[in-house]
């Protein structure tokens, strides 16, 4: 069965908001070496000049490191970070990283949003379960 939803699981959000928040301290630390000023003193360049250039250097750090956040590669590990402590945590199946980097598409939204939270495994015998996410694996995807 399949659910529609903004994030795939409660732990993609979670890292969402961890990413953003070492971007911020990125930058932060980023913006006191351009403008000159130290954390225990802040204080702005004297010239106008540089501290226009200052701000506009800032800016573009701030918009190259948030575009390279965003990039196709950070949203992967997200996904199979979250989709490892789904499988592990919320589905009590034992998988390794790699096992669930392989399967992590059931867990992560298609293009319509939907995703499978696959909760029926959890009716399972522990030592079914890896095995049948496998197969569901296999039989959603065609493989």
């Amino acid at each position: 069965m399949a659910v529609r939803v903004p994030y795939t699981t409660p732990y993609d959000f979670v890292f969402i908001i961890v990413k953003f928040i070492s971007v911020g301290l990125w930058m932060s630390f980023f913006g006191f070496l351009i403008t000159g000023s130290n954390l225990g003193d802040i204080q702005f360049a004297d010239n106008e000049f540089i501290k226009f250039a200052s701000i506009i250097i800032f800016l573009g750090v701030f918009v190259t490191v948030s575009i390279f956040a965003h990039s196709i590669t950070t949203l992967q590990i997200i996904n199979t970070i979250s989709s490892y402590v789904y499988v592990r945590v919320n589905l009590k199946t034992e998988m390794s990283f790699s096992e669930v980097s392989k399967i992590k598409e059931m867990f992560v939204p298609n293009p319509t949003g939907q995703w499978q939270p696959c909760t029926e495994v959890t009716d399972l015998p522990q030592n079914q379960r890896a095995e049948y996410l496998k197969q569901v694996y296999r039989q959603t995807f065609n493989i």
